[in-house]
């Protein structure tokens, strides 16, 4: 962390939580390990039923430990915001309308339908 934010540019605010979404699990923990309400140590179908109890360990205080080692005068814990800033833009061509999902590839053209297997699923 070392005091530095990195700054991303997104296109949507889909895109932002989808990242958001991403990156809070893989740098912070799995969102139910983080729930400060309702902690909750591990999960119980991650463990065979023989494995005991008193030996599986908690995820939330070790996730916690880590999290809170990195807290500063504005964050009690770490979080995304000390680490990521979004910015958004908006190609010019879009401007005049709006757009949901840009980064979302749109389905081949008509004219090209002679290009591409197309499978829907169905027999």
């Amino acid at each position: 962390v070392h005091q530095k934010q990195c700054t991303l540019v997104v296109d949507s605010v889909d895109a932002e939580d989808n990242i958001r979404r991403v990156f809070g699990e893989t740098l912070l923990g799995p969102a139910q390990f983080r729930n400060h309400n309702r902690p909750k140590a591990n999960e119980e179908e991650d463990f065979d039923p023989s494995f005991p109890r008193d030996a599986r360990p908690n995820f939330y205080n070790e996730f916690n430990w880590f999290r809170t080692n990195e807290a500063t005068e504005d964050y009690d814990e770490l979080c995304l915001d000390m680490l990521v800033k979004f910015t958004h833009f908006t190609p010019k061509e879009m401007r005049s309308r709006p757009h949901d999902k840009l980064g979302v590839p749109p389905p081949p053209p008509e004219s090209a339908s002679g290009l591409f297997d197309c499978f829907d699923g169905s027999d």
